[in-house]
């Protein structure tokens, strides 16, 4: 793109630049085969390990039935949230770990935009004037986030542990209806009106403040640059290709800001497990650790190999 824009701002003489577009062009399939098979691989590698951890989790759990059997809808809880942690996680992964590389891999270039640019008040001139304005709109997002979302973790805890008690009531009713308490049950159905009136309510909010962020670092390098644009320290070309790489580097903080809400989920899911496994004596652990750890390579070639056959 760069070598596009240096060409139809030459005065005429384009075969300079001819040579290396060819260059460049004969290389981009080699580029985007190799993004392909590190994607393919790795959600394939992710699913196995995923799955892997699910099914030796739930095996130890189960095996540890009587120290965990008295918590409230343990059985659904194992089924329901190990399920949630691998979806969730596999989810994530592609709209966290891509942008934030990429974000990585573009930062020594913004820091060599940055030195075009006359400066950025307060940040004077030189090669951190972008950078430090990323820093200051990232650090801000993040607090605009955190006030808008830190109790969103417990909102999702006291959603499903009230849910887990409703389905429980209902497959009582389901077994013997003389044991249904309505009374119970009308109770519980009011207490989660009200629960997802104010969890919609909390989301509301929380998406105005993370897509208005989002919105605000998108479109702020646009004023950021008009100075430098009218005073010709910068073309118009030149100009996109530093928004380009500003919005590819805020990219790798705004990926968190709209995916925190499922990030909150996951850590909800992942603390009831973990809730669980504290109930197990640290006895239970040592065996598992010196008796079964082992085991999971051997389950884990066993996912592969099982896999590959299916994907074959």
């Amino acid at each position: 793109y760069n070598l596009l824009v240096k060409s139809f701002n030459s005065n005429g003489d384009e075969s300079q630049y001819m040579s290396e577009i060819r260059r460049n062009m004969l290389s981009l399939p080699a580029y985007l085969a190799t993004l392909c098979i590190f994607r393919v691989l790795s959600k394939f590698i992710l699913i196995l390990l995923l799955l892997s951890w699910r099914e030796f989790e739930t095996e130890y759990l189960f095996n540890n039935w009587g120290h965990i059997s008295h918590t409230e809808g343990v059985s659904q809880r194992i089924q329901e949230d190990t399920l949630q942690v691998v979806q969730l996680a596999l989810s994530l992964f592609f709209r966290i770990v891509i942008p934030t590389a990429r974000s990585l891999a573009h930062l020594p270039v913004l820091f060599e935009l940055g030195s075009r640019v006359g400066g950025i008040p307060p940040f004077g001139q030189g090669r951190r004037s972008l950078a430090g304005c990323l820093m200051v709109l990232v650090l801000l997002s993040v607090f605009g986030v955190y006030a808008s979302s830190r109790k969103m973790s417990g909102k999702i805890m006291r959603r499903e542990v009230t849910e887990a008690e409703f389905r429980k009531q209902l497959v009582i009713g389901e077994e013997d209806g003389s044991r249904l308490d309505t009374c119970l049950v009308n109770s519980l159905l009011s207490e989660l009106q009200a629960i997802h009136s104010d969890f919609y309510l909390y989301i509301f909010r929380y998406n105005i403040v993370s897509k208005g962020l989002a919105s605000a670092i998108e479109f702020l390098p646009t004023l950021i640059l008009i100075p430098a644009i009218v005073s010709k320290q910068i073309s118009i070309g030149e100009r996109a290709t530093i928004i380009r790489c500003f919005n590819t580097v805020t990219s790798g903080a705004t990926c968190f800001l709209s995916n925190w809400d499922n990030i909150s989920e996951l850590y909800t899911a992942y603390s009831r497990i973990s809730h669980l496994e504290d109930k197990i004596p640290s006895s239970k652990i040592k065996n598992l650790v010196n008796d079964q750890l082992p085991l999971i390579w051997t389950d884990f070639k066993n996912s592969a190999s099982t896999l590959t056959s299916i994907s074959t």
